[in-house]
């Protein structure tokens, strides 16, 4: 689930002053130091037809491309600037470095970008599996979800598969996000284990057709069933040997395909919520606030507001264009009251905190328990949590075991959300950190996998 307090964003702007070859072209990779730990950025400058042009990457949160404001290169110093959001980052190159100031409001910090040098490609040996793009149809409301199968190249008769199923947002098939790609990980490593694999594009996302942006909670059950029920009809697939996985929100939406579909082989709990989701957020949010530093008052002021929006848009009885105004009135207040942000920022800050209350998916699922979900699963369940989890914390974990004590349930320690080893479990740290997922996390899944959909060898 990757809802944040707050995001730095840096867009890049253009100038008609610059050197077709000029040192200044290619990719910048730089690290800025915020109070909530460490965010990645790419900054990439370009150079057509006498114009320059600059698109900026923020790994760690996940986007990609931002496109450019404004932008002045004149021999080798860079000046960027964007001032919707009072942002500024003049620096120098000196050889294959772009050494600067940071500044945002009242915040100032020294940026560093380096030069990224592309490594050359790796041999890929021979895999001890196939892959091969697979559309799955007869959805009911006429979308496509396109994703990849994997099929490990020695097989007995037919074979179990595990489905994945990603977490909240639009995400690919990889479920591609802070520069991993947990789900090709997990393909691969089930692979080899001896399952098939299906990974797919979530609504108009990559492939898939359809609107991500309309969907429901209740659509992206449908999506998930839909994939389901397509996938028992691939000759290579045991029907009564399906385990649905899902991570974060997905593991949510595997259970519920589960409860309905007594014919589901096994669902895998990957850091997926067992609370109130509206409890979850508060909880998310008081933890943000933690990290940020913020004082006791600032963080109570915080949190009452965040219960008011959020009570707000789980009432069925306002109106969209009357929660909008309700929600406006109250963050703007907040705003400007905690003094976190410069007054040019609190516009864009209100805009986009209404955009996300504001929306049918948000109105649903800041009132959904899944209690009686996991409660009504019959096939056997398999929990994975990490200590260290900032976005489904691991008391989810002991929820899970008390709504369904057959469950088999871990928390590892020292893991996040993504089931890295992690210092603070941030999700400013999940581009930061190499692995993608703990090898002792895929074991464990291995191994309960096999007592539950053994491989025939």
């Amino acid at each position: 689930m990757k809802k944040y307090i707050f995001a730095l964003a840096l867009i890049g702007l253009f100038s008609l002053a610059a050197v077709a070859q000029s040192p200044m072209i290619g990719s910048w990779r730089g690290a800025l130091q915020t109070p909530m730990g460490k965010l990645q950025l790419v900054l990439h400058l370009k150079h057509n037809q006498d114009r320059w042009t600059a698109t900026l990457d923020s790994p760690t949160q996940g986007a990609y491309g931002i496109p450019v404001d404004a932008l002045s290169v004149r021999g080798d110093s860079l000046s960027l600037g964007v001032s919707p959001l009072g942002l500024k980052y003049e620096a120098v190159r000196s050889g294959d470095e772009l050494l600067g100031q940071f500044a945002q409001g009242g915040f100032s910090t020294q940026l560093q970008f380096a030069r990224e040098v592309k490594a050359p490609a790796p041999v890929v040996a021979s895999l001890p599996y196939i892959e091969r793009e697979l559309t799955i149809g007869g959805h009911p409301q006429g979308i496509s979800l396109v994703g990849t199968l994997t099929l490990p190249k020695q097989r007995v008769g037919r074979l179990p598969i595990v489905v994945l199923i990603t977490g909240s947002g639009p995400q690919n098939r990889d479920e591609e996000l802070f520069g991993h790609k947990p789900f090709a990980v997990l393909a691969d490593a089930l692979a080899r284990a001896g399952y098939a694999v299906f990974r797919y594009d979530d609504r108009g996302v990559g492939k898939s057709t359809g609107k991500y942006v309309e969907a429901l909670l209740d659509d992206l059950i449908l999506d998930a069933e839909s994939v389901y029920k397509g996938i028992a009809e691939v000759e290579e697939v045991d029907p009564g040997r399906i385990v649905l996985l899902g991570h974060s929100e997905g593991g949510y939406l595997a259970a519920s395909v589960a409860s309905r579909n007594p014919m589901v082989s096994g669902v895998v709990s990957l850091a997926a919520p067992t609370e109130p989701f509206g409890e979850l957020l508060l909880k998310q949010m008081d933890r943000a606030s933690e990290l940020m530093g913020l004082t006791a008052e600032q963080q109570a002021q915080n949190r009452a507001v965040n219960e008011q929006v959020y009570a707000l848009a789980a009432d069925d009885k306002l109106s969209m264009q009357d929660l909008s105004v309700r929600v406006e009135e109250l963050v703007r207040q907040q705003a400007g009251r905690s003094g976190l942000l410069q007054p040019s920022q609190i516009d864009a800050f209100v805009k986009q905190t209404v955009g996300q209350v504001a929306t049918p998916w948000f109105r649903q699922f800041v009132k959904t328990d899944p209690a009686a979900t996991w409660q009504a699963v019959r096939c056997p369940i398999i929990g994975i949590y990490g200590s260290l989890d900032m976005q489904v914390f691991p008391s989810n974990a002991s929820r899970l075991e008390e709504l369904v004590p057959s469950a088999r349930v871990r928390v590892f320690e020292g893991l996040n959300h993504l089931m890295q080893r992690a210092k603070t479990g941030s999700p400013m740290e999940y581009g930061q950190i190499k692995t993608t997922i703990e090898p002792e996390v895929i074991a464990w899944l291995i191994d309960r996998l096999q007592e539950i959909s053994p491989i025939q060898m």
